[in-house]
């Protein structure tokens, strides 16, 4: 789908011309699933919000003030943001476990290295547990979600230059915390 095309089926929506959203709808569909997935960890929650995005997107389109791809993108991913924040307000206090996540890790090593790999990411996730939920969310919509800078800045609010300084700052505090685990891990054996 090239960007012209998005673009075209923006405008023809914002029209009524609404075989259009197809193009919309596929071009981010799956990408809106992850992002979601990717805070929630559970497949129904994360259809049931990608349905709501969708909607809202199909119910407001025409309204929308933006031409083309990039300013949708942004629209649709605060939308699913906003939907996330929603969600957790409402199911204050629960925390996601090791195993609520198993399934969305896909490795093909050995047994020995898929275990080194979960301990890895329990100490990554137990880290960004302990940031403040800006600090997190950058992080998780920059590595997990694959956004640009940019992107995260219109979804967020915060600037382009301030979201690079949280990633790199707590980049280097998770290097450290996973070397200090494997260190310990060493010297326990």
């Amino acid at each position: 789908m090239s960007l012209q095309n998005i673009d075209e089926a923006i405008e023809l929506c914002k029209k009524w011309k609404m075989d259009n959203f197809a193009i919309i709808y596929d071009t981010f569909v799956q990408k809106i699933y992850n992002f979601c997935y990717n805070k929630t960890f559970d497949h129904e929650l994360t259809e049931d919000l990608v349905s709501e995005v969708f909607f809202k997107l199909l119910k407001s389109i025409e309204k929308f003030p933006g031409n083309t791809e990039r300013e949708l993108s942004a629209r649709i991913y605060r939308m699913a943001y906003n939907l996330v924040v929603d969600n957790y307000r409402a199911k204050k206090g629960e925390r996601v476990e090791m195993e609520d996540i198993e399934d969305t890790l896909w490795f093909d090593e050995d047994y020995a290295q898929k275990l080194d790999n979960d301990m890895k990411i329990e100490e990554i996730l137990g880290y960004l547990e302990t940031l403040p939920k800006n600090q997190k969310d950058v992080i998780v919509m920059r590595f997990w979600d694959d956004l640009s800078y940019r992107e995260i800045r219109e979804i967020t609010g915060l600037s382009v230059d301030n979201c690079k300084k949280i990633v790199s700052r707590n980049l280097g505090k998770i290097k450290e915390s996973i070397t200090m685990v494997l260190l310990v891990i060493l010297f326990t054996l």
